[in-house]
């Protein structure tokens, strides 16, 4: 049987992968997507939160105002091209934890960083699109292009808060005695079902395979790509998107990683309306009705998938500084975050080896870089930008 040709093939489905295959098809690119449908990955158990202040000093999530109308268009195009729904965008909301981020806030707002919205914005502060509003048409039909805007979503700058929060949240039900803020862009995205919906496009394409490619053996070098004779594929390059997976890649072990396992509840609160994503002590993803997730922890030290009594109660301490009233958990997951010794990810070709890539280190703002990056990667490969030195690996690596 002769060997199926391909331009790129991509090792991993999840974020990072699943991303750059359809930036890579909508280019035209021929792209095969080989994954080991594993049930639990920290793509598929990720809460998808795309939030533009951050951090115990409120800090603007790096880069926000570039990667946040990426991830709108893109997310909105593939629920087009799918029909289905797993992108939610609208204000959420902040509760300060203590003294020191309401001295932060203030500091802030008082030196310009943060800006109040301008009276032009509706009421609610509702970032949904308008009706109509998006990218028309099938996959097939749309070629590799920039991000159409959506005014009530991408446009919202990720500097414009609001305090207090318009509606306001329930006193009675929040705890949160120093106040908070809302902040009007931010999303989320239900990762699961956008990774389940991308694979099935890709199987109707014959661009996805299951398999457990082992590295290097797999994998032949040619002068002009890669083969892998196990499959009979070729392809001009391979690209390597496999999470913490990538750690044990014996083609860019000089990357260091610094994994952090994260585990995350869902959650059933009695009487639970509020359909803004609350940040506090934990943060609180309402997911429909009166489920919400709660998350996450960070355990520096063990890296498996495995739910631990500890990570429970952490969580559930944390919970109840946030929420009054009753709750009932009926899940608890858990999985390793691939995070970089650099935050930064790391994208690129490797010199030795120029038909090899890699794209990882997306962290825990995956789902709101991944589209940047993927669409970033895809446009180096085609010669239409440089690759960027921030986010270059062969900038970073040790050794030789």
């Amino acid at each position: 049987m002769s060997s199926r040709h391909f331009d790129i093939i991509i090792l991993g489905q999840g974020l990072a992968g699943t991303t750059l295959a359809w930036w890579c098809h909508w280019a035209g690119l021929r792209v095969m997507v080989i994954d080991r449908a594993e049930a639990v990955t920290s793509s598929k158990v990720a809460a998808g939160l795309m939030t533009p202040i951050t951090g115990q000093r409120l800090v603007p999530t790096w880069r926000w105002s570039e990667f946040w109308p990426v991830a709108v268009e893109f997310y909105r195009r593939v629920e087009q091209s799918t029909g289905t729904a797993f992108f939610h965008s609208g204000p959420m909301v902040r509760c300060f934890t203590g003294p020191d981020d309401l001295r932060y806030f203030e500091r802030r707002l008082a030196s310009g960083e943060f800006v109040t919205p301008p009276a032009s914005m509706c009421a609610t502060g509702s970032a949904s699109a308008p009706e109509g509003v998006g990218i028309g048409g099938s996959i097939e039909e749309k070629p590799l292009a920039e991000p159409v805007a959506h005014r009530n979503e991408a446009d919202i700058r990720g500097n414009v808060v609001r305090q207090p929060p318009a509606p306001d949240i329930d006193r009675h039900r929040f705890l949160a005695p120093q106040g908070c803020f809302e902040m009007l862009a931010g999303g989320r995205l239900d990762v699961a079902p956008f990774l389940e919906v991308s694979r099935h496009f890709l199987e109707q394409h014959d661009s996805c395979l299951t398999a457990d490619v082992q590295l290097p053996n797999d994998v032949v070098l040619t002068t002009d790509g890669v083969e892998l004779p196990r499959w009979q594929l070729h392809a001009h390059r391979l690209i390597c998107c496999q999470g913490y997976g990538g750690a044990n890649n014996p083609w860019f072990a000089n990357i260091e990683f610094q994994p952090a396992k994260g585990e995350i509840l869902t959650v059933r609160i009695p009487g639970w309306t509020e359909r803004r994503v609350i940040h506090g002590d934990v943060w609180l993803a309402p997911i429909g009705g009166d489920v919400v997730r709660v998350g996450s922890t960070y355990d520096w030290s063990r890296f498996d998938n495995i739910p631990t009594a500890e990570g429970r109660r952490e969580l559930e301490a944390r919970l109840q500084t946030v929420v009054s009233g009753s709750y009932e958990v009926f899940d608890h997951v858990a999985a390793v975050r691939p995070i970089l010794r650099d935050p930064r990810p790391a994208l690129g070709f490797r010199p030795q080896s120029p038909q090899l890539g890699f794209l990882n280190g997306l962290a825990s703002k995956g789902s709101l870089m991944a589209p940047y990056f993927a669409r970033h990667l895809t446009r180096v490969i085609s010669g239409a930008e440089r690759l960027d030195p921030s986010v270059d690996l062969s900038r970073r690596a040790k050794g030789p």
